[in-house]
């Protein structure tokens, strides 16, 4: 099996981002590959596509606006540019992280809303 990638893309509702003294910020959604791929344990390499910075992110953001995604909560790993899928169902430990299994259909299906910040002249 493969292992997923999570891909940001601009929303195109606000194609434009928003820049401050130090930051830009850019606002759009995360989509993951198809459930049959598989979460590898620490994390899905986090794709940046029409953003043109080459540094690492100073912040990233989510929100879990659908409710299929209630039980599960998306974190950037600023030290290894990754996006952790923290899963609490059931028995599980509140928030741990997802298995090495593959990807539960409602997280590929739906985006995910976010917000990603860079430093400005990265």
């Amino acid at each position: 099996m493969t292992t997923a990638t999570a891909t940001f893309a601009v929303d195109p509702l606000y194609p434009h981002p928003d820049v401050t003294e130090r930051y830009i910020h850019y606002f759009g959604t995360v989509t993951i590959t198809p459930s049959t791929d598989v979460y590898a344990a620490g994390g899905l390499a986090l794709v940046f596509s029409g953003i043109p910075s080459s540094g690492a992110p100073a912040w990233v953001e989510f929100a879990e606006e659908v409710l299929a995604l209630a039980g599960y909560k998306f974190v950037y790993v600023r030290s290894t540019g990754k996006l952790a899928l923290l899963q609490s169902a059931g028995s599980a430990a509140p928030f741990a992280e997802f298995g090495n299994s593959a990807i539960p259909a409602e997280i590929s299906t739906g985006p995910i809303r976010c917000r990603v910040t860079f430093r400005k002249g990265q």
